[in-house]
């Protein structure tokens, strides 16, 4: 199922709360860092992250699977001039011409990959990176998907779009539903559209281990935008790993 078929289309506006230049200037806090001139972006989305980190001066590739998401980013990509190279890419099996100096994935899509998915990711980004290079990304935690997401019902209501997005949490099989009801205005009537995304819950350690098999020798986890360790109650792990 294409998650994000029709969430493409308002996915800017119903995200328009999050600060993004700052979700950018903390990645480029390692970016810089290490050192990291050519950057590969999975799952980037619409491109809110890609365009800051471009603007700071990096020369990224960006990638997703979803061809509405990879849509709307090259109109933007096209009006603002950005020069952001965008494909069409999985980022379980990542493909790169030319080595680069670090891989980056924000805002959950990591959480969109099985355990399966976890191992091919961090084994065909440590094959795209350049030695000294490092891939960055971050996971929405089991403790926020279990404890705050499970069974709550968040309503966004715009000019010309409506959302209702429904979350259930599954312990035994380790996932979150989140069904997603979108009423978007087509002319004097309101189109009714229905798409479900199915997230995992990846815990530090497995997800280490993953690393590590991967070929990742140094690995930092921090509580997402501090460099602090994670707690219990961390809502978002960022992984910092070097391809030593």
């Amino acid at each position: 199922m294409n998650a994000y078929r029709y969430l493409a289309q308002v996915y800017d506006s119903l995200m328009s709360d999050v600060d993004y230049p700052l979700w950018a200037q903390y990645l480029h806090g390692f970016l810089s860092k290490s050192g990291a001139k050519n950057v590969l972006e999975v799952s980037c989305g619409t491109g809110n992250v890609t365009f800051k980190l471009a603007a700071l001066g990096y020369n990224i590739t960006a990638g997703d699977l979803s061809i509405e998401m990879l849509k709307v980013a090259k109109q933007r990509n096209a009006k603002q001039s950005a020069g952001v190279a965008f494909v069409r890419q999985d980022m379980r099996r990542i493909e790169v011409g030319n080595k680069v100096d670090a891989v980056v994935c924000a805002c959950d899509g990591v959480n969109y990959i099985d355990e399966q998915g976890l191992a091919q990711f961090t084994k065909s980004a440590f094959a795209a990176l350049n030695p000294g290079g490092v891939l960055l990304f971050d996971i929405s935690s089991k403790y926020k998907l279990q404890s705050i997401m499970d069974g709550n019902v968040f309503f966004d209501e715009r000019e010309q779009t409506a959302c209702i997005w429904k979350n259930t949490f599954d312990e035994a099989l380790g996932t979150l539903t989140l069904d997603v009801t979108l009423f978007v205005q087509k002319g004097e009537l309101f189109e009714r559209r229905h798409e479900k995304h199915i997230q995992y819950a990846h815990e530090a350690e497995p997800v280490t281990a993953s690393l590590k098999r991967a070929g990742f020798t140094k690995i930092d986890v921090f509580d997402c935008f501090t460099h602090n360790p994670p707690t219990p109650q961390s809502q978002r792990l960022q992984f910092v790993c070097y391809k030593v």
